[in-house]
């Protein structure tokens, strides 16, 4: 009965998700809040660029239902779950809606919902070692931010990047018996779900920044509170995000060390020249999901049952695209 429940509710969300970016495309066309085609764009035609403010409603609304009506999630996850994302979903719709924030207002507030995060799970630093590894983790907190809202340029692929990710977590969660943190995160995919189906090939509207940059926050923190939890290791959360992470991150590098300017927009992901190598987005964000099915998630698994292997695991999930990215020379031109 319990589990019935459950899948009502999923069901349920994943309607309301679906409906509410049903009426973001309509309001968004008639208040002209649209992405405009570009150059640099890998879509045909001005689309809504809202999206994102469904889910982000919807998972932070998810979040604060569980810690207040009985959930077992801990205070400090929860205000870690909520306090980072809402402030980088809130820096995130004033930009998408007035497109009048600098980098530099942007970053700092990565950084500092990236500081709230680990400070709120209970990692601030003690010792020097600890803060050597906290300052890290601060930057590779705001690296996945920014990487995931990179990654959003093509139909589908963000979001069922996002939707493995937390799925797999979900897994781990049932497997080590943290029922509750799993339902949690099936939860929080539901949201996600409803959207993936409007944004889907030929998307009816985009995330947006609003929820690119919400799901690159909230993805470190729920892969670091289920290290915290003991469900997998730290290398073993690297590898879920194996595939977005050699990809932003080889082109980032590659654009850099070839003099371009890096900050810029572009179309050089690998993920990019693929799609239009292939001619379609679909494929690609489906031959994305089958790599982490297939590759990322069994490497990930092997890397959790054999911690001191973990580094070389890591090694070996980041391969194939390493390799491809090399093949199509992702980052060195547009023109690829």
């Amino acid at each position: 009965m319990q589990y019935l429940l459950l899948s009502i509710i999923f069901l349920a969300v994943t309607l309301t998700s679906y409906f509410a970016c049903k009426y973001l495309v309509y309001f968004s066309h008639k208040h002209s809040i649209l992405d405009e085609t570009t150059q640099r764009s890998s879509h045909s035609h001005p689309t809504p660029r809202i999206g994102g403010v469904s889910f982000t409603l919807l998972i932070l609304l998810t979040i604060n239902i569980f810690f207040y009506f009985g959930s077992q999630l801990h205070k400090d996850f929860y205000l870690a779950l909520v306090i980072p994302t809402f402030l980088v979903a809130t820096i995130s719709v004033v930009d998408d809606l007035r497109k009048g924030i600098s980098r530099i207002v942007r970053l700092s507030a990565h950084l500092i919902a990236s500081v709230l995060a680990l400070s709120l799970i209970g990692l601030a630093p003690n010792t020097a070692h600890a803060l050597i590894i906290f300052c890290v983790s601060v930057i590779a907190i705001a690296w996945f931010i920014n990487l995931f809202n990179f990654m959003d340029g093509i139909d589908g692929i963000a979001a069922t990047e996002a939707i493995f990710i937390i799925g797999a977590l979900a897994g781990y969660s049932f497997f080590a018996d943290e029922s509750h943190w799993g339902v949690l995160q099936l939860m929080i995919l539901a949201p996600i779900l409803g959207f993936a189906v409007i944004n889907w090939q030929p998307a009816r509207i985009f995330m947006g920044d609003i929820g690119s940059t919400f799901l690159g926050v909230l993805i470190p923190i729920l892969l670091i509170v289920s290290t915290q939890l003991n469900l997998l290791t730290v290398w073993s959360a690297i590898i879920l995000t194996s595939s977005f992470l050699m990809d932003s991150t080889w082109t980032l590098l590659t654009r850099f060390t070839t003099g371009q300017k890096w900050y810029e927009p572009h179309r050089s992901h690998l993920y990019q020249i693929m799609s239009r190598k292939m001619g379609s987005h679909w494929k690609v964000s489906i031959l994305n999901l089958l790599l982490n099915m297939i590759w990322t998630l069994p490497i990930s698994i092997a890397a959790t049952i054999l911690p001191n292997f973990g580094q070389l695991f890591t090694l070996l999930a980041l391969l194939p695209i390493f390799v491809l990215c090399i093949m199509h020379r992702s980052g060195q031109t547009d023109s690829n």
